[in-house]
């Protein structure tokens, strides 16, 4: 997958994806709104820690702030990418319906029926047409009416297959484990321990843990520091930062700790990995 860090945020982007653009288990937060069509191969994803199967004629929808990690992808995967940045995203289409963006949530893969798939097919080869022919200002418009169309197939899909008229209830475990990850997605570089979490979420720490644990297979604490290490190496990328100001920005005691931390959870020093980088260039 191609990290959302790639795109700016004032430009909607339609591209398509080769097998040596995926980034295996490097988790990603979503910046922007992202629309994946599967064309070609499968591929095995984690969105905010569930995991979904995507075959071919697969469409995958990605909101702001989803924690997202490519797990595993066949040699011939490939998929068109419909990017759309917060500045542009209308919040309306997800506010108009709180209950399709919760089932969003927890079905972001789609597998549609052959008539709904040909709408969608036509869809993206007509946005490719339009961003190849064009000015940028078509395309956007364009883009940002397709996704219009593209969450009207949701919606009847989602309520076709898990009736989004009814309310669902969650088990306290499954509404736990959800608030923690939205707390997570809003504080991650405030703490890296399970206790501040689990103060905030108004339970202890081993029960945090244990319902971690229990739905995703993952401790809070490891959940903590793959969101805390992605966005690190997103930060080290693509922002001039030093690494003093990422340690402050971090809350981290000090800059050598900070570069034990980032190193122990990716095998490399902060300063190497933008060395290596540069020297890839």
């Amino acid at each position: 997958m191609i990290t959302t860090t790639d795109y700016d945020n004032k430009h909607v982007f339609l591209t398509d994806t080769p097998p040596t653009k995926i980034n295996i288990g490097t988790p990603v937060r979503c910046n922007h709104l992202i629309i994946m069509y599967a064309t070609h191969g499968s591929m095995k994803m984690e969105v905010n820690y569930s995991i979904h199967n995507v075959a071919a004629n697969s469409l995958v929808l990605l909101s702001p702030l989803d924690i997202v990690t490519i797990k595993e992808a066949s040699d011939d995967y490939k998929d068109w990418k419909l990017v759309i940045p917060t500045s542009l995203f209308d919040k309306r289409f997800f506010a108009l319906d709180i209950d399709f963006y919760e089932k969003v949530k927890v079905h972001p893969v789609t597998n549609f029926a052959d008539s709904e798939l040909e709408i969608v097919d036509k869809l993206f080869e007509t946005l490719r047409l339009i961003r190849d022919t064009f000015d940028y200002e078509n395309f956007e418009q364009s883009a940002i009416n397709s996704v219009a169309i593209l969450f009207q197939l949701y919606r009847h899909y989602l309520k076709k297959n898990f009736n989004t008229t009814r309310k669902v209830y969650e088990s306290r475990k499954n509404t736990l484990f959800k608030k923690f990850v939205k707390e997570l997605v809003n504080s991650y570089n405030k703490s890296r321990e399970v206790l501040y979490y689990a103060n905030e979420l108004g339970v202890s720490a081993g029960y945090l843990n244990e319902v971690c644990n229990e739905i995703s297979n993952y401790s809070a604490k490891d959940i903590i520091d793959q969101a805390v290490s992605s966005r690190l190496k997103s930060e080290l990328a693509y922002t001039d930062k030093s690494i003093q100001e990422l340690a402050d920005e971090y809350n981290f005691p000090s800059q050598s700790y900070f570069s034990r931390y980032y190193k122990r959870m990716t095998g490399v020093s902060p300063t190497d990995f933008r060395k290596n980088r540069q020297e890839k260039k």
